[in-house]
């Protein structure tokens, strides 16, 4: 188990998180994710990616909401 402040790479995102490392490329293209270059590999921090996902999540609940309305 990680913690909140490690690094991770690409795959080992892709792993833990339920994305493909086509969605992690995205996010971070679009400047949604922060990440860091270490000789030339792509790494993001625990608490980012857990950060942009619950960022998600709570912008489709209040989707949902909104239709309901």
């Amino acid at each position: 188990m990680t913690n909140d402040n490690d690094f991770i790479t690409q795959n080992e995102a892709a792993e833990q998180f339920p994305v493909s490392t086509v969605t992690l490329w995205r996010e971070r293209k679009e400047g949604r994710l922060p990440f860091y270059r270490v000789r030339g590999r792509v790494l993001y921090r625990v608490s980012d990616l857990i950060a942009l996902f619950e960022a998600g999540r709570r912008n489709g609940a209040e989707a949902i909401e909104d239709e309901k309305k």
